[in-house]
């Protein structure tokens, strides 16, 4: 049997990344919202059903491994607390990762990170108590926040309570405990009879949500205006405004870098402009879409304005994953993607 080659699937997972970075939880969540609002209780759907968990743990499990590698890459004192966490890894180091992060590769937090088992809220709660020093379930529950949508004045599901505190927080690590379960039997059980109910899924999602947005409060992000200490609605969004002006800015680097490669001719030129001016389309529709969904909530400008960032930076990184591939045609495959397409550190 072949040995693993981590530092390619390491490699591979930073390619097939959509750029995003830091501590703020993935879009993904909110396409799965959006995805069982639009199925609802559509009748003969019960298999369908059953990916919800499975797509809100590979969440779980992708935004915890970002957020760890981001932490030991921040540096001092996570790098130094990440030392403890050679139990779980133990008999997984390659040489040739090390190597990898002397090359410039990886990093030393993408390679960590990588080889750390996360099967389980318990997982979760052991690597983030190493890396972080203190108990993480036990710091996370202040930063425990409803759902955006009761945040906002609306009303919690039907049938569901409005808590906060910690019972929040409980229910919210019950949530996830299950979510993890059912993925274990969605997955691994080709004859199980257990199925999910929507309003259940629903639950699952949002109880997702709300942990990985707590974290991202918990970790305080430098780089992510909403989780700064102190930040108020106008801060972050004079912060967000900062971000968006600078994202332009390396948009349009980026695009003009793809066409001095890829349109050798005025109209292939031509086109090339005229798809990103779609694409700018777009992302204004996108931003006042987001906007109109919490028109009536002080927080609509900021989310308008994260969408703009999320759009952008996610433009970016498929313009230069573009350059990259057509620059160096076939040989793509063998080569390690240049720094703006590995996670920022």
């Amino acid at each position: 049997m072949a040995k693993r080659d981590i530092v390619s699937e390491i490699q591979e997972v930073l390619i097939r990344s959509r750029g995003r970075s830091g501590v703020w939880p993935p879009d993904r969540l909110s396409f799965l919202e959006w995805s069982l609002k639009r199925l609802g209780a559509v009748g003969g759907m019960d298999e369908v059903f059953k990916y919800f968990p499975i797509g809100a743990i590979a969440c779980v499990e992708g935004y915890f491994r970002r957020v760890i590698a981001h932490l030991i890459d921040r540096g001092s004192p996570y790098s130094e607390n990440a030392g403890d966490l050679g139990r779980a890894i133990e008999g997984k180091v390659d040489l040739r990762g090390v190597l990898a992060i002397q090359e410039d590769k990886l990093t030393a937090g993408d390679f960590i990170a990588h080889l750390l088992p996360i099967s389980s809220l318990g997982d979760v709660n052991r690597h983030m108590s190493v890396v972080l020093k203190v108990d993480f379930l036990e710091a996370l529950r202040p930063c425990i926040k409803p759902a955006a949508s009761v945040a906002v004045g609306g009303d919690p599901p039907e049938g569901q309570p409005n808590p906060s505190g910690d019972d929040l927080a409980g229910r919210v690590y019950a949530d996830i405990d299950e979510c993890f379960r059912l993925r274990h039997i969605f997955c691994h059980e080709s004859d199980s009879a257990v199925n999910i109910e929507p309003a259940t899924a629903r639950r699952l999602l949002e109880s997702a949500d709300v942990f990985l947005a707590g974290t991202a409060r918990l970790v305080k992000d430098p780089d992510e205006p909403s989780t700064a200490e102190g930040a108020t609605t106008l801060s972050i969004n004079d912060a967000l405004i900062t971000r968006r002006e600078e994202l332009n800015r390396q948009l349009q680097a980026a695009f003009d870098k793809l066409r001095s490669v890829e349109a050798s001719t005025e109209e292939e030129a031509s086109s090339l402009q005229e798809v990103q001016r779609l694409w700018e389309v777009f992302r204004d529709a996108q931003c006042q879409y987001r906007y109109n969904q919490y028109r009536d909530g002080s927080i609509r400008n900021s989310l308008l304005l994260l969408e703009a960032v999320r759009l952008t930076q996610a433009r970016i990184a498929d313009l230069e994953r573009a350059y990259f591939d057509w620059d160096v045609g076939g040989r793509a495959h063998e080569l390690v993607p240049p720094p703006s397409l590995r996670r920022r550190r």
